[in-house]
């Protein structure tokens, strides 16, 4: 059975410009608007809905930041599931982490980097600083899991 396709909190306008199957879409408008969810919902109907291949689809932005933007949410957009919605944050410092199951972790330095723009997961530097952050996470997990009873295994 083909569910309906979720248009989020979609107006009229963008709503056309999601479903609009033939031909370019251009979407311009001032900050703030949605555009860039816009453009996430209709790469996620032309592959849900209309069963178009990822490959065969083109989408042109004008910069770097916004291009990333874009990229991470219709990865996680396509996708079935609540894949897109786990994550766990821990900040130590200027450090934020943020540590994903499905996705890439992040980690920002807050006082190099305050509008969070430059990750620095794959940084050498940080590496020691990820790996505390990553023990403190699991001692946390460890330590406010519910408790299961020591029950005597009878197999």
């Amino acid at each position: 059975m083909d569910q309906a396709f979720d248009f989020g909190n979609a107006n009229d306008e963008q709503r056309r410009a999601i479903t609009t199957t033939e031909g370019p879409v251009l979407i311009t408008a001032g900050l703030g608007t949605g555009k860039t969810f816009t453009l996430v919902k209709r790469v996620a109907y032309l592959i849900l809905k209309k069963h178009v291949k990822p490959s065969t689809i083109l989408v042109a932005i004008f910069t770097e930041k916004a291009a990333k933007e874009l990229a991470t949410r219709i990865s996680t957009q396509h996708e079935e599931g609540p894949n897109h919605t786990r994550a766990t944050m821990i900040c130590m410092g200027s450090l934020k982490y943020t540590m994903r199951p499905y996705e890439r972790d992040t980690l920002y330095d807050l006082d190099l980097d305050p509008h969070e723009q430059v990750n620095r997961i794959n940084d050498p530097a940080y590496a020691e600083k990820v790996a505390q952050m990553r023990e403190r996470l699991l001692t946390w997990y460890q330590e406010t899991a519910d408790w299961v009873p020591n029950r005597k295994d009878m197999r």
